[in-house]
């Protein structure tokens, strides 16, 4: 459990260093409920059956993954998703998003391999521990 904060409401250093640690088991239980979701708006994406909202999800995940993964200790899948929310974005942006729809099924899919990778490990360390 985190320490009482300082006479100013805020965390000192040996807190903030703690919380990490302490977010990192609900992330990776959100990215393994999200893949689920992501697969289903994968398959929808490749086989042109895709509409805006399963856009909106797949960018909203990508999203959150981009704005928490590095400060969790996955820097290369906050990289991944960050670029996956600037396609989607883009393709949202757009009338016809036409070509984009194979850049964005590429970088989708090269996210939830990355997803399952950390999820993997997580998974390996657990079992070794």
């Amino acid at each position: 459990m985190l320490a009482e904060n300082d006479a100013s409401g805020m965390m000192d250093g040996t807190e903030m260093s703690k919380l990490p640690a302490l977010l990192r088991p609900k992330f990776i239980r959100r990215l393994a409920d999200g893949r689920e979701r992501m697969e289903t708006q994968l398959h929808r994406l490749r086989d042109g059956s895709a509409e805006a909202s399963d856009l909106r999800e797949l960018q909203g995940e990508a999203h959150r993954i981009a704005g928490i993964a590095g400060a969790l200790g996955y820097p290369a899948l906050g990289n991944i998703a960050a670029r996956t929310d600037s396609i989607l974005g883009r393709m949202l942006a757009e009338k016809d998003p036409g070509p984009d729809v194979t850049d964005a099924v590429r970088h989708v899919d090269v996210l939830n391999r990355a997803i399952s990778t950390v999820l993997r490990t997580t998974q390996a360390v657990k079992q070794s521990a």
